[in-house]
């Protein structure tokens, strides 16, 4: 399976380094990061895949289960922004006790 990275190469080995992971190890916070967003797309692209084949097939209930599975997606897409940006706030607040 090929992996996007967020600077747009693909490849199948987790130690490229991309921006934001200058190490590429997988062990890295910001790998996780990569990979709950690609399972938020995968949730998305796979509900919007459903919801065309239930256009076609006049099948309601595989489309309704497709917009069902792309809103799963947006909302572990934004819950997990979320997460990130309240990890980050802890980080920051962290580093300022520290330097006291």
């Amino acid at each position: 399976m090929a992996l996007k990275y967020p600077n747009g190469r693909h490849g199948k080995h987790l130690s490229h380094v991309w921006p934001g992971n200058p190490t590429g190890t997988p062990q890295s916070p910001h790998f996780m990061k990569v990979g709950i967003v690609m399972d938020n797309d995968l949730d998305q692209a796979k509900g919007r895949v459903k919801q065309a084949v239930g256009d076609l097939t006049d099948n309601k209930d595989l489309k309704n289960e497709g917009k069902t599975d792309e809103t799963a997606g947006k909302v572990k897409e934004f819950l997990g922004d979320a997460k990130n940006k309240a990890d980050d706030l802890v980080d920051k607040a962290k580093d300022k006790v520290n330097e006291r």
